[in-house]
């Protein structure tokens, strides 16, 4: 690997990050095996434990990977709210620190709830409580921002009715909850500080270079990080060791690209295909 050209270095993680992504797409949207009932009652207890409540099982938001202004489609990429050009992913950090589940990616320009809604994570989690047969007062939910509370299988911060007053119970849920909520903002900058990649923009050019195999890539590398040594909010409820670490060859893929990336982060010197 020492003789290989920076272009070379560039084709070799563009080929595995895609391949990568093929492998383990589904298991980041959505891991069925992994986010049962029970474990979503693990993770409200983890939450209870922090005065949160005991219904509330994970933390949900989105966030714009930011890219190069592309030659097309310049105004879907673009985001109002963030004043740049990007591909927009959204995100569910659970109390182990896991980024439990990760859509996308959609244009920029897309919202949060339009995202939610077409990503069809509400149907999972509806599917599992129908199959569970759990009932209305037994069921747990997201935690997120006032662009997911028209959903019901998510819930965000109380709000004062014209002429009412919040009660003392609700104004301590919602400060304990606005503290907690961060966690999923923890999670994306541990995405972006472990690979820098990502925040060098100007070499995000969606048209030259697999912009969003990078991200997937770099929060399932995130996660297995998590797992391994563990991050801030890993210390709520520690992870346990993701599945796909079972699988040897994607292993010997994953310690491959692990490398070449953390090199690409620490030296700062962006790869690009020639």
């Amino acid at each position: 690997m020492i003789s290989c050209s920076t272009s070379q270095l560039s084709v070799v993680k563009n080929v595995v990050c895609c391949h990568l992504v093929s492998l383990f797409r589904n298991k980041l949207a959505w891991d069925r095996a992994r986010l049962t009932i029970e474990k979503m009652r693990e993770f409200a207890a983890a939450v209870d434990r922090l005065g949160g409540g005991d219904n509330i099982w994970g933390w949900i938001d989105g966030t714009v990977l930011r890219i190069c202004r592309p030659t097309e489609g310049q105004r879907k990429a673009y985001s109002g709210h963030k004043k740049f050009h990007g591909f927009k992913f959204q995100g569910v950090i659970t109390p182990d620190g896991i980024m439990s589940s990760l859509a996308g990616p959609v244009m920029g320009s897309r919202g949060d709830w339009w995202m939610f809604k077409e990503t069809g994570i509400e149907e999972e989690i509806l599917r599992l409580w129908r199959e569970e047969d759990v009932p209305r007062h037994r069921r747990l939910y997201l935690y997120g921002d006032p662009a997911y509370c028209a959903s019901a299988t998510t819930m965000g911060a109380y709000k004062r009715a014209p002429g009412t007053q919040l009660t003392a119970q609700q104004h301590l849920f919602n400060s304990q909850m606005s503290s907690c909520r961060i966690s999923v903002e923890h999670g994306f900058a541990h995405v972006q500080n472990k690979w820098m990649k990502n925040a060098f923009h100007h070499s995000m050019r969606s048209m030259s270079s697999p912009v969003a195999p990078y991200f997937l890539t770099a929060v399932l590398f995130s996660n297995l990080y998590t797992c391994l040594r563990g991050n801030l909010q890993a210390e709520f409820l520690p992870p346990v060791v993701l599945s796909c670490l079972a699988h040897s060859t994607a292993c010997v893929s994953t310690s491959f690209i692990f490398l070449t990336l953390r090199l690409d982060s620490l030296i700062h010197r962006p790869y690009t295909v020639k």
